[in-house]
């Protein structure tokens, strides 16, 4: 069975049926799907904290509380690095605070859903349109879990560098396509917006940031639809921090959709989501794919076939978001059974993976990041933390723990 992308089971119906003329329940489960999945729903915080319209002005920064700060990318307009709406995105950041780790960074990708056809857009527009802008510059990113300060919670990680992009151009982060009346006059700028971020910490100027690149050692971390960012450039920022230890982290984006009536519909919708977005998307699936380009938006393959660079892959067996996206219904159930089964397949090629059975979407911003335990090979309980580490610091103990069902 062929294992596919749940945006792109979004955009195939959504684009096979239209919003405006499926029926209902046809309506709905596109709706869902392209909302909620594939690095899916906004997260908590992002729903309590996210504003309606941007704040700060051209590059401005303010303290975010805790030692964070927010500001605009800077020139945001000029270099194009904007929301849907044609606000400035934002980025926010904590300085490292030990001079041992003035060198280290985690620089992590926020998710939040896309929109994968203009009748999605308008949608999104109607009921969430936080999602579409930036929030304000005094937003505080979560910090319970890669981001903990404690250094006896987070001994490795507690006084790196840390930065959280904003995302609020509703294009996986790959879109580069400026705002027309064929777009409805929404921008889709996520790849500029995750470059101009890069640049903008390449060259602090007077923000109070560290030079990222003096950086001996970096994160690239995506959570849900941020993950994405990982799969589609981490290989361009590898060539760009040469001196540098570079590593992806792909958090709650990798689900299989054991649906099996989608496929001729899926592929003519990849190739509209395509022309929609204009994405840049990774070199090499770029030039391994000039028949079909449309491929790599496949997020799922790419990963598996030309993401170079080494990244860790944390998915869930029942994985909330993915399961309701595909009206799977309880853990007993043949449809989710066949889920789990499939993506224990998808993560065992992987050498660094941790994977739960208990229906997280999102495990790093969380406290659960730390405090939940799985069984691994060996008899050891560990952790999200416990594995990744292991995998990062090549240590002795598991770096892949997939329980079985």
């Amino acid at each position: 069975m062929r294992t596919v992308s749940l945006v792109a089971v979004a955009a195939v119906l959504a684009m096979s049926f239209g919003c405006d003329r499926a029926p209902k329940k046809i309506a709905k489960k596109v709706e869902k799907i392209a909302g909620n999945v594939d690095g899916g729903s906004p997260d908590k915080a992002q729903k309590d904290k996210k504003p309606k319209s941007g704040g700060g002005k051209g590059g401005a920064s303010t303290g975010g509380g805790d030692g964070w700060q927010g500001a605009q990318i800077r020139d945001a307009k000029s270099r194009k690095a904007v929301c849907n709406n044609g606000d400035p995105a934002v980025m926010f950041w904590e300085r490292a605070s030990s001079a041992a780790a003035k060198d280290k960074w985690i620089v992590y990708f926020k998710g939040g859903g896309t929109c994968p056809n203009l009748d999605l857009c308008k949608k999104r527009w109607k009921d969430q349109p936080g999602l579409m802008k930036p929030p304000k510059v005094t937003m505080k990113p979560d910090t319970e879990g890669m981001f903990n300060a404690s250094k006896s919670l987070n001994p490795e990680f507690h006084d790196w560098n840390k930065v959280y992009v904003d995302y609020c151009s509703s294009d996986g982060w790959v879109g580069d396509r400026a705002a027309s009346k064929e777009t409805n006059d929404w921008h889709f700028r996520g790849y500029r917006i995750a470059m101009a971020a890069i640049e903008d910490l390449q060259d602090p100027k007077d923000s109070g940031r560290n030079d990222l690149d003096d950086a001996d050692e970096i994160i690239f971390w995506g959570a849900s639809v941020g993950s994405h960012a990982i799969k589609h450039h981490v290989d361009r920022f590898a060539g760009m921090f040469s001196k540098a230890r570079v590593v992806g982290l792909n958090d709650s984006a990798y689900a299989p959709v054991v649906v099996d009536s989608m496929e001729t519909a899926r592929i003519a919708n990849l190739k509209t989501a395509y022309e929609l977005h204009a994405p840049v998307v990774d070199d090499s699936c770029k030039a391994g794919e000039k028949k079909n380009p449309w491929k790599c938006l496949d997020w799922e393959y790419v990963l598996d076939k030309y993401t170079s660079t080494p990244t860790f892959v944390y998915m869930d067996q029942f994985d909330s978001t993915s399961l309701k996206a595909q009206q799977i219904k309880g853990k007993e159930s043949k449809d989710a059974k066949k889920f789990q089964k499939t993506l224990i397949g998808m993560l065992d090629k992987h050498d660094g993976v941790f994977s739960t059975q208990e229906g997280i979407h999102v495990i790093g911003t969380k406290s659960k990041y730390f405090n939940l335990k799985v069984k691994a090979g060996d008899g050891q309980k560990l952790s999200m933390h416990d594995v990744f580490t292991n995998w990062y610091f090549d240590r002795s103990g598991p770096k892949k723990v997939i329980p079985k069902p």
